[in-house]
């Protein structure tokens, strides 16, 4: 692995909260925990001289941890730090998989949801428990070709860490993973009001308050986000997976589609990319770009000096929207273009937020 890769991953574990704040941990505890613990205290520091180094220990404590709750079953420190650990390691491959294209080892519940349950019966008011419960409980299912598809427990999960924050409210790490969740399971409102109570400042949150402000098109029809499932909460791609686009399909062509847009911004106007590596065999493909103006949105378009025409406009911020128009064949698989028969031409549509974190980024 990219020396530069595990460290960058090393940072968004300490920086996102993954490893929690630094414990108080009680009395005499035995040789695995205490080693597990001190490993714990550097990484807090963030003082990682060999992010190499770092990952295989994390490795080592995982298993070091998982052999000794085998006997020692209500060890509630002990079941703690093995999750800490569990997805500290989690956190880094991911963001090496993220950076240098690597394959990602799926996330396994089990031993670690029978040691958490376990520790639970111990302590039944530990809100980090419930919350680890939580995150197991959020794992996706897999399809025969490797693909994620949905979460099973996902309704579990929700509840699981509900507990953590009426355990603990004031702990953001709970709180975030809710918000996550509510978002996995479509309740975009309740999630928006999660993210807005943690703060109106919050990323998640500006890219939510951004998809509330957007109108609907008339004609377009929702569907999955592909990566909704492929992504979890430890993973760089997260963020961008459920909050920065959304996919429709309109029944029509791209000239159809833009008349829709018109009735909410009048001068909206599709511009044709020219480019034909960039699109499917017989297809056209459109974009144009959307920039605020205070809560309303209004098509950006520049002067081109090579052509002369007008232009999409990204500036900063703002909504992309891309549009591909194609024809329906018979051989297309059933799933493609729900409610499209072969021969009718239909768009797919996407709107990908730009918005920055930084909120001053976006004015």
């Amino acid at each position: 692995m990219a020396p530069h890769s595990i460290r960058y991953g090393l940072a968004i574990l300490v920086g996102f909260g993954l490893i929690a704040a630094s414990t108080a941990w009680s009395g005499e505890v035995a040789a695995p925990v205490r080693r597990a613990q001190e490993l714990m205290k550097l990484l807090e520091s963030g003082r990682v001289a060999k992010p190499d180094s770092v990952l295989s220990a994390i490795e080592s404590s995982d298993l070091e941890l998982q052999q000794y709750l085998r006997t020692e079953t209500q060890d509630v420190q002990a079941a703690v730090l093995l999750m800490r650990f569990h997805y500290a390691r989690i956190a880094v491959t991911s963001s090496v998989a993220f950076f240098t294209g690597a394959l990602e080892t799926a996330d396994q519940p089990e031993p670690f949801l029978g040691i958490v349950e376990r520790a639970l019966r111990a302590d039944t008011s530990n809100a980090e428990l419930h919350y680890w419960k939580g995150r197991l409980y959020s794992l996706p299912e897999f399809t025969k070709d490797g693909v994620p598809s949905r979460i099973p427990r996902l309704n579990e999960a929700i509840l699981e860490t509900r507990r953590a924050v009426a355990i603990d409210p004031k702990e953001t790490m709970y709180r975030e993973s809710l918000g996550f969740l509510l978002l996995q399971s479509g309740d975009e409102a309740a999630a928006r009001s999660m993210y807005k109570n943690l703060s109106t400042k919050h990323p998640v949150y500006l890219l939510l308050h951004d998809w509330e402000r957007m109108p609907a098109i008339e004609g377009t029809v929702a569907q999955k986000n592909p990566m909704q499932f492929a992504a979890s909460q430890s993973s760089p791609l997260a963020y961008a997976a459920l909050a920065m686009s959304r996919l429709y399909l309109f029944g029509g062509t791209a000239e159809e589609f833009e008349k829709r847009c018109r009735r909410h911004w009048p001068s909206f106007h599709l511009l044709l990319d020219p480019d034909r590596g960039r699109r499917p065999e017989g297809a056209r493909r459109y974009a144009q770009h959307l920039r605020w103006k205070g809560d309303v949105l209004e098509p950006d378009a520049v002067q081109s000096e090579v052509s002369g025409g007008q232009q999409p406009g990204i500036g900063r911020g703002g909504i992309w929207v891309e549009v591909v128009e194609s024809r329906a064949l018979a051989t297309d698989p059933p799933d493609q273009h729900p409610g499209i028969k072969p021969g009718e031409i239909y768009c797919s549509v996407e709107f990908n937020d730009k918005r920055s974190p930084n909120p001053d980024s976006n004015k």
